[in-house]
Order: structure tokens, then C-alpha cells, then sequence
């Protein structure tokens, strides 16, 4: 009798390993190819359905080409010896053109780039007038820029306008270099169930480009990335959203030292989520998160130092800068505050050590030395609006070696 029963419930532990073998394969079939990958062979009820590409138009709102009324005049208000000398450039909302200016606020010269003029079927799109201006751009050394058409595409230019290679696409925000080739973001529809089942989402990519010819060589899925992470939970917010989900605004490669972490990662600003997750290069999931110190962030960036300054949009009662110990997780340092961009702003880091930031609603550039004191304080004299009333709104600014082809 005992034998009977050791056989019953061994031939009933065969037929239930095999039907949550099948269950498991029907699960895992169910989560598709490229999009969803396999994220653990158990059922997770929390994510349930298969993802597919949404079929129909998904729209983001646009950045506006000036946000406050024009108080201030144009130039430079204050510059101090121990600014870092050399050139800017700067793009606005008030023309799809790059702007060159010197120390001392004087506009060198300003190059004109129409992306209709770059894409022709531009020309028939009801939503351009919109868009017509540059999200950010990347100077290279060979003179050389690439520049950032929101949601329309990306291009690579030299100084005389001539259009070296173009690729249009959902591109936006954020371009920066790894080795020899472009960092950037670009946006697809997909339908996620779990977290809307009847409206598209937008997922967004980190899209590396090759840097000589313009094509896409590596994509990586943000939502993927954390789908397949010990941080999928943060999914669970996205729950009921629809159209631009995650809002990722930067993006660049980093050393893991700086978090410790081995080999390089992937730094993505996820605005709606309010966190700066870390994704493994190699194997595309996010090792780590940082939230909770800041809301609605723009920029992230990292000192040599491995301290990380962040443009604090929505954290406190005004936009902040806030300098992070990633360490200990906790703020270091309000390094400026009362500034005006509940939206965009950004930051950079000089060769010196000074912080650039962007408050970009006024359309004022500061540069911060290592003690907290504004050395180089400049507004741009560009206005937008049916009737030039406001600021236009300054979307990005880099500042290069005085002796770059640009600025001669």
C-alpha cells in the first residue's frame, strides 16, 4: 500500500511539474521577443499580458519656446577672473539655430539649421511650427556639431550648415559621447497591459549611433531595463498612464566606480518616475535607482569626485541645484536655489570645476565655482512669443575652447 502510494504521488508530482513547465513556457512565449524579454520563468502576476507595438499616433507636448515675460535685457551681468575662460553655444526657443557667444556676452555669429530644410516631408507636418528649434547639442573636436531636432530626428553638421549625416526618428533631449560613438534617446509606441491595455505608451531607448556614418548600432528598452530588474516595482506607477510614460531628458555613460559598480553604465534621468536609474551596459537591466532627494529632475551629472549635481525641478517649494553623496545617499549640498524652470534647466561641468546652470525659463546661464559664488552670470537677449514677450526659452549650452573652429 505504502509502494501505491509513493507511486500515486510520484507519477501526480511529474503531472504538475509538466503542467507549470507548459504554464511557465505559455508565460514566457507571452512576454514576446525583442519587446518584453524573459524576466524570470515563474508566473508574475504583477505584469501581466504580452507587449506589442502600438499602431496609432502618440503625442507628447511639446517644450515651449518661452515660458516668463522678458524682464531682463540681454548679456553678461557679471564675470569674474576665476570663470573658466573660453567660448559658448547655446540653442533657444526663438529659431532652430546655433548660437556663438564670447566671455563678454557679444554674439560671435549664429548658424541657421531648419530641419525642414533637412527633412523636406518636415514642410507638411501640422506640428512643426511648434517644434522648430534645437533641444541640445554636442560640440566635437573636429569641429563638428550634432544637434537634437525634439522628436524629429538628429543630425551631424559642420560649421558651414552642410549636413554631414541626418537619421529622423523620435529623438530627444540628450546627446552626449561614448568612445566613437553618439549617446542619445528616441521614443517608441508600444502597448504595455499592465500598464494601460487599451492606450499606447511611449517607451524610450538609449540609442547609440556611430558617430562617422549616422546609423543606429546599439538600442537598449528603459522600460525593458527595468522590467528585467530587481527594480521592476517601479513600474507599478506607471499604471494607467498613457502616451509619455517615463519622459527620460538625459542620458550618458558612466564608470560603475562611481556608484561601486563594476564596468560602465548607462545614466538615464527618468523624469515621471523621479529617479536616475543605472543600467548595466552589457547585459541591459538597471543595477540601481536613486529617488526620493528630488523630483522631476533634469541633468544629472558627476564630478570627478563622484559627487552628483542634480537640477532639482519640483523637490522643494523652488527649482534647486542639489549636490548628492550617491554614498550615503543623502544631500550634500543646496548648491543654488530660487531658480524659475519647474521645467527643462541644466547643467555642466567646467574643466575647473565650476558648474554651469541652465535656468532655462529666463533664459540665464551661471557658472558656480567650487565655493558657492556666481563668477559668470549671463542672459540671453532672444525673445519668443506672437509678439516677442517672452524669453525664449535656452534649451541647452556648452562651452568649448576659445580656439574652436566656432567661435573664430
Amino acid at each position: 500500500m505504502r509502494i501505491l502510494s509513493f507511486a500515486f504521488l510520484f507519477v501526480l508530482g511529474i503531472s504538475v511539474g509538466f503542467i507549470l513547465k507548459q504554464d511557465c513556457k505559455k508565460e514566457e512565449s507571452n512576454v514576446g521577443k525583442s519587446l518584453n524579454p524573459k524576466r524570470v520563468a515563474v508566473r508574475d502576476y504583477r505584469f501581466p499580458g504580452k507587449w506589442k507595438k502600438f499602431k496609432g499616433k502618440l503625442y507628447t507636448l511639446p517644450y515651449l519656446t518661452g515660458y516668463k515675460r522678458a524682464v531682463f535685457s540681454g548679456g553678461v551681468v557679471n564675470y569674474e577672473k576665476n570663470s573658466y575662460k573660453g567660448c559658448n553655444l547655446y540653442v533657444s526657443g526663438h529659431s532652430p539655430s546655433v548660437v556663438v557667444v564670447d566671455m563678454n556676452g557679444n554674439i560671435k555669429r549664429e548658424v541657421l539649421l531648419d530641419p525642414r530644410d533637412i527633412w523636406p516631408d518636415l514642410k507638411n507636418d501640422p506640428d512643426i511650427k511648434k517644434l522648430l528649434y534645437i533641444r541640445s547639442l554636442l560640440p566635437l573636436s573636429d569641429g563638428s556639431l550634432v544637434v537634437v531636432f525634439e522628436n524629429r530626428g538628429i543630425a551631424r553638421v559642420s560649421l558651414d550648415g552642410k549636413i554631414l549625416w541626418s537619421v529622423r526618428g523620435e529623438f530627444h533631449h540628450d546627446v552626449s559621447l561614448y568612445k566613437n560613438k553618439i549617446v542619445t534617446l528616441m521614443r517608441e509606441g508600444k502597448v504595455v497591459p499592465f500598464i494601460n491595455n487599451k492606450e499606447g505608451v511611449y517607451d524610450d531607448y538609449v540609442v547609440f549611433v556611430d558617430l562617422t556614418d549616422g546609423k543606429i548600432v546599439e538600442k537598449l528598452s528603459i522600460l525593458e531595463a527595468l522590467y528585467r530588474s530587481d527594480y521592476s516595482p517601479l513600474l507599478l506607477f506607471l499604471r494607467g498612464k498613457q502616451g509619455d510614460i517615463l519622459h527620460s531628458n538625459s542620458v550618458s555613460v558612466i564608470n560603475g566606480d562611481l556608484i561601486g559598480r563594476n564596468g560602465n553604465l548607462i545614466m538615464v534621468s527618468v523624469r515621471e518616475l523621479s529617479q536616475i536609474i543605472f543600467i548595466d551596459k552589457v547585459n541591459g537591466v538597471v543595477v540601481w535607482s536613486l529617488g526620493g532627494l528630488f523630483a522631476k529632475q533634469h541633468d544629472p551629472i558627476f564630478s570627478k569626485n563622484g559627487e552628483l549635481f542634480v537640477f532639482d525641478n519640483l523637490g522643494t517649494k523652488s527649482p534647486r541645484v542639489v549636490k548628492i553623496d550617491v554614498s550615503k545617499g543623502e544631500i550634500k549640498k543646496v548648491v543654488l536655489d530660487h531658480l524659475y524652470s519647474l521645467d527643462l534647466g541644466g547643467l555642466k561641468l567646467l574643466p575647473n570645476g565650476n558648474l554651469v546652470v541652465i535656468d532655462s525659463w529666463i533664459g540665464r546661464v551661471l557658472e558656480i565655482d567650487d565655493k558657492g559664488r556666481v563668477v559668470w552670470d549671463y542672459f540671453s537677449p532672444f525673445r519668443a512669443g506672437d509678439s516677442k514677450e517672452l524669453v525664449a526659452s535656452l534649451f541647452d549650452f556648452v562651452r568649448v575652447e576659445s580656439n574652436y573652429v566656432w567661435c573664430k
